[in-house]
C-alpha cells in the first residue's frame, strides 16, 4: 500500500489486533500423543488399587504415570515420606506384587520428562509461564493429578517435589511460587529426615544399573 494512502496507518493497528486475536493460549502445552497398549503397562495390587506405567521411545525403564497416592503410605501415619520410608514403600510394594518397584533416577526422570526433546526446559514445553492448570503456587494440597504432558505422564511439574533413587528432589511442588523450580534441570537435596506435604514420590517398575549415590552437597529447600 501506498504509504501516502490515507488508509495505511491502520495496517499496525490490524496487525496488533490479529496478533492478540491468534495468539497461542496460556495453557498451551506439547501434544500428549495416543499412547499404544506397549506404551503402558498396568500394576494390579491385590487392594483393588491399580497403577498405570508409561515407557516412551527411548526411556530406559517404565515409569509410572502418576505420583503413588498418600494412601498408600498409611501405614506410615502420614502421607508425606521421607528418602527412607519412600524407599521402604517401595520394597513393600514390591513384596506384595512380586515385581522390582523402586525409585526412578534422576536421568529416568529426567527422560520421563523431556519426553524425547532434548534439552526441553519445561515438562508442558518453552514457555516460561507455567499453565494455569498445574498444581502450583496453591495454599493448599492438590486432591487428584494434574494435567498430562509429553508421553502422558502427570505432576512432572507442580504436584508434590518427588524423591529420587539419587535422594534428591525434584520436579516442585503445589505450594512453590518460583516458576524456576519447575524446570526439568533443577532438583536440589534436603535435610537429613525431610518429609512435608510438599514430598511425594512415583515408582519406577524394574531393577536399575544406576546404583543410589549418596548427595555430595546439601542446600536449603528452594
Amino acid at each position: 500500500m501506498n504509504p501516502k494512502h490515507p488508509a495505511w496507518w491502520l495496517l499496525p493497528i490490524v496487525g496488533m489486533i490479529s496478533g492478540w486475536f491468534f495468539r497461542p493460549s496460556e495453557d498451551a502445552h506439547l501434544p500428549v500423543p495416543t499412547p499404544s497398549a506397549a506404551d503402558v503397562r498396568t500394576l494390579n495390587l491385590p487392594n483393588g488399587e491399580a497403577l498405570r506405567f508409561r515407557k516412551g521411545p527411548g526411556m530406559t525403564t517404565w515409569i509410572s504415570e502418576t505420583e503413588v497416592p498418600g494412601r498408600w503410605l498409611s501405614d506410615l501415619g502420614k502421607d508425606e515420606p521421607t528418602l527412607k520410608e519412600a524407599r521402604e514403600v517401595c520394597r513393600t510394594l514390591s513384596q506384595i506384587t512380586g515385581h522390582p518397584l523402586r525409585l526412578p533416577t534422576l536421568q529416568e526422570w529426567r527422560e520421563a520428562a523431556r519426553a524425547g526433546i532434548q534439552n526441553l526446559p519445561f515438562p508442558w514445553g518453552y514457555e516460561k509461564t507455567p499453565p494455569s492448570s498445574l498444581h502450583f503456587g496453591l495454599n493448599t494440597p492438590p486432591t487428584k493429578p494434574g494435567p498430562a504432558f509429553g508421553w502422558g505422564f502427570k505432576d512432572l511439574a507442580g504436584g508434590r517435589w518427588e524423591w529420587t533413587q539419587e535422594g534428591e528432589l525434584i520436579g516442585s511442588a503445589w505450594s512453590e511460587t518460583d516458576p524456576t523450580t519447575l524446570q526439568i534441570s533443577h532438583a536440589w537435596t534436603p535435610p537429613q529426615g525431610y518429609g512435608d506435604q510438599d514430598t511425594g514420590m512415583r515408582l519406577a517398575w524394574g531393577s536399575s544399573a544406576v546404583p543410589a549415590v549418596k548427595p555430595l552437597s546439601r542446600r536449603s529447600p528452594p
